[in-house]
């Protein structure tokens, strides 16, 4: 199984697994497929080109000025990281799928599976894809024992709804990864996802901006109580992410709120939503490399450049 450990706010690796291997697609098949998510499409494409060319690594301890890498700017990237690799975790699977035909069809049915799960030696896992409507598709990622007697239920890792409005991959879509009611129904799951409850992902790709928002809940006793990620990504290359982290101990909810502009010049907004500071908000502006052009906080006044210098 392919893992990669996400950074920032919380840790989650690809769940499910099957072998993939080619084949050939009717155009019904295309069809169904075409409702289904595509990674590459949902990402977020933070701008860091220019990373590794302006040496922009690492953090400093004593306080900002000018032409200093941007702090917000490297807390964004870590957040877009997370954002990301949620959907690798989420979405994995499913682009596997593309790659082997369908094993059953019927006129408004479409199943993967079951294959041997190669994550979870003893379980079966298939994908079943079923279209209520001409335009409403549901699909469901789901596994059960091997052994298990045939008339038995599968249990649900990963269900989704896609509306298509025209045109390929276009449509409005819900995505949900069920890791604590798999674990409740005694089905393995990656040490990765311990403290993950659900995932949410919903997204809407018929309009500029394209919407993805993305919601982590995290079980009882783990570091945080939920993760909310809201990407938007415009035509002319401009995007923005925020993400809200809550946490129970210590109490605390914490907002940031960045935009950046096709050239990798942007914003990020800090706001205290609830805890010890709360209301408190801090700013930091940086231009196409990465590098402060204003910085307001707080917790270490005070501010560093101007205002005027802003992207947004």
């Amino acid at each position: 199984m392919r893992k990669r450990a996400t950074t920032g706010f919380v840790v989650i690796a690809a769940s499910t697994g099957i072998a993939a291997c080619g084949g050939n697609y009717s155009n019904e098949d295309l069809e169904f497929l075409s409702a289904l998510p595509v990674q590459s499409e949902l990402r977020s494409k933070l701008p860091e080109q220019a990373l590794t060319q302006s040496g922009l690594t690492g953090t400093r301890q004593d306080a900002l000025s000018l032409g200093d890498p941007s702090q917000l700017y490297l807390a964004t990237r870590s957040a877009s990281d997370g954002f990301n690799r949620g959907l690798f975790a989420l979405l994995m699977l499913i682009d596997d799928i593309r790659l082997i035909p369908p094993t059953h069809r019927e006129p408004d049915k479409r199943m993967w599976g079951p294959f041997p799960d190669k994550d979870r030696p003893g379980f079966i896992t298939e994908v079943v894809m079923d279209r209520t409507l001409p335009v409403l598709f549901g699909y469901r990622i789901e596994t059960k024992r091997s052994d298990a007697p045939t008339s038995s239920p599968w249990v649900p890792l990963v269900q989704g709804e896609f509306r298509a409005t025209g045109g390929a991959r276009k449509g409005a879509c819900d995505v949900h990864l069920l890791a604590q009611a798999a674990r409740n129904a005694d089905v393995p799951m990656s040490t990765d996802l311990d403290p993950l409850d659900t995932l949410d992902v919903n997204y809407v790709t018929d309009q500029s901006p394209v919407q993805v928002d993305m919601l982590f809940r995290g079980v009882p006793g783990t570091s945080f109580d939920t993760i909310d990620y809201a990407y938007r990504e415009y035509d002319s290359g401009q995007g923005s992410i925020q993400f809200i982290s809550s946490s129970v101990s210590p109490p605390q909810k914490i907002r940031v709120l960045a935009r950046w502009s096709p050239s990798g010049a942007g914003r990020a907004d800090v706001t205290v939503l609830d805890g010890p500071f709360q209301g408190a908000q801090a700013v930091e502006c940086w231009d196409g490399q990465f590098r402060v052009t204003y910085s307001y906080s707080p917790w270490a006044p005070p501010a560093v450049g101007s205002p005027t210098s802003c992207a947004f």
